[in-house]
């Protein structure tokens, strides 16, 4: 399977800073590779999932803040956006200019103030709710990356874009790079009764669950983040 996105990023290129562009392109690419093609139909059981994902990463990132674990902090604000530029690329849509931009010098990350991560994330959680339940798709999303951007600028991860890459080369370990890797990943996974589908886009194989999240090869190693 196969699709010209040159279009499509050349468009979505012209409206974003660099460095949310490269993010954008990234998570493009990973979304084309797990069978989600932009501007095609979006399905109702690919946006409750991606409403729950994000809903999850919001949940650890209360969690995160509440035990001031700071590399918990930044995985989740990483994995927020991921998630996030993920559900604009199911929608053909792409982040608006001015929402998502900083500059931190510097500095550990800051995890002292319960107070405002337990504000920021009810904040995001109900920008997803409003995402799932209304058609105020653009907005909504938009919202959601202006409140992350400042979460990010609160914590003061000035090496959140290092971070950002880390763990999307760990999300593309997720493919196999061979069908026998991709057949025993599917077996383990139908060990615990889930049923998959496999299939190969450009030179990886993809397994996936019955409701399109992206399983794990057998050779994924997760990543920890090194502050």
């Amino acid at each position: 399977m196969s699709i010209d996105t040159k279009p499509m990023k050349a468009e979505a290129k012209a409206l974003m800073t660099m460095q949310l562009w490269k993010a954008y392109d990234q998570v493009f690419d990973f979304n084309v590779t797990a069978g989600i093609l932009p501007n095609q139909m979006v399905v109702y059981d690919a946006i409750k999932l991606r409403e729950k994902l994000l809903l999850e990463e919001i949940g650890e990132y209360r969690t995160a803040v509440v035990q001031k674990d700071a590399v918990e902090v930044v995985d989740a604000l990483v994995d927020i956006l991921y998630v996030a530029l993920g559900v604009y690329v199911l929608h053909g849509l792409k982040p608006a200019d001015d929402s998502f931009e900083f500059n931190i010098v510097g500095g550990s990350v800051i995890v002292n103030d319960i107070s405002y991560g337990m504000q920021t994330a009810n904040v995001m959680q109900r920008l997803v709710i409003m995402y799932s339940e209304t058609d105020m798709k653009q907005d909504s999303l938009d919202a959601l990356l202006s409140v992350l951007n400042e979460a990010i600028k609160h914590h003061g991860v000035s090496k959140f874009w290092e971070y950002f890459e880390t763990i999307h080369q760990n999300n593309m370990s997720k493919f196999d790079t061979n069908e026998k890797d991709a057949i025993a990943t599917q077996q383990k996974y139908a060990k615990e009764d889930f049923f998959t589908e496999r299939f190969k886009v450009g030179g990886l194989y993809v397994v996936k669950r019955e409701d399109g999240k992206v399983l794990k090869s057998v050779k994924y190693k997760p990543v920890t983040l090194t502050l």
